[in-house]
């Protein structure tokens, strides 16, 4: 499995809400250790995938998470989000500098937030294998 396969394969496992443990072996494929190894985390990222899925996990520990592994992977893009009027949160990046974004949605703004962090990695991943 490529890593843009993962990635996508992880995206989809995270906006259809699948187990805590399908999440983190996906993140581990999508993601590795990479980041932690550089010293740029503390944490492997699958785990902060994971909390940032659980919907035991109290938000604010949530939110922290996807904050980690958004600074980690994707430094200088923004991120906000809002409620839309049918209840989900939207979520929205952009890379620096640029009127271009990612927009996702999910029931949690953590979840939102990752599942926006996903689409950034997979849009840059396909960019980088087009030679853009």
């Amino acid at each position: 499995m490529t890593r843009i396969d993962a990635l996508r394969a992880l995206y989809e496992a995270v906006k259809a809400g699948a187990s805590e443990d399908d999440v983190a072996v996906l993140a581990r494929a999508a993601l590795g250790s990479e980041l932690v190894s550089a010293g740029l985390m503390r944490l492997p990222p699958y785990a902060l995938v994971r909390w940032a899925c659980d919907p035991r996990d109290p938000e604010l520990r949530a939110m922290g998470a996807a904050l980690a592994l958004h600074e980690a992977v994707l430094p200088g893009w923004t991120w906000c989000s809002e409620i839309g009027p049918s209840g989900p949160h939207d979520g929205y990046m952009s890379p620096p500098f640029s009127p271009d974004g990612i927009t996702a949605q999910a029931d949690t703004p953590a979840r939102a937030w990752l599942l926006a962090i996903l689409a950034a990695l997979i849009d840059q991943a396909e960019k980088a294998g087009k030679g853009e």
